[in-house]
């Protein structure tokens, strides 16, 4: 929200105000289970000491029987976060709009890595028999995400459309 904020000030003129910012920036802040891992996750699956919670993360995070395509997404998608987080901590750079920018960027692109390929991919793999196989989109998934994200355009698109038009008349 504070990257469409931004965006709309730059290329129309319209600011949204500080308030919003502050609230969505502190929001963001106050909820770093978003974008972090959650520790108490890590400790369950390792304490337990049941190799079905520990491989996942082992696949994710060091690789598993020789396979380590998805290791460095997911150390990435660990430093984005941390980045982010460092980032909003310090007022000085918070309020800095450009790096509040960065900080925004790092907090979209580590949730989509963390959540689609960590959730999805890694809560699947190894399956129950302990085989690792490779995870490759299909056209048909491909194009319904591609189709989700243009429907999201469209309907930003339209809003800011609408939102732009009244402030212009006023």
């Amino acid at each position: 929200m504070i990257l469409l904020c931004l965006a709309l000030r730059k290329l129309t003129g319209f600011d949204a105000g500080g308030k919003p910012s502050r609230s969505w920036r502190d929001r963001g802040l106050c909820s770093r289970h978003q974008y972090l891992p959650d520790p108490r996750e890590v400790f369950t699956a390792f304490y337990s000491g049941i190799p079905e919670h520990e491989e996942p993360f082992r696949y994710l995070f060091v690789g598993f029987n020789g396979d380590y395509h998805l290791v460095p997404w997911m150390w990435l998608s660990a430093l984005l976060s941390w980045v982010a987080l460092t980032l909003l901590l310090v007022p000085k750079w918070r309020n800095n709009i450009r790096l509040l920018a960065v900080a925004c960027a790092a907090i979209f692109v580590s949730i989509w890595l963390d959540k689609g390929l960590g959730l999805i991919v890694g809560g699947f793999t190894p399956s129950p028999l302990g085989a690792v196989t490779r995870y490759v989109p299909t056209l048909p998934e491909s194009t319904i995400v591609l189709g989700i994200w243009a429907v999201g355009a469209l309907m930003i698109t339209v809003f800011y459309k609408t939102t732009l038009s009244v402030w212009e008349e006023n």
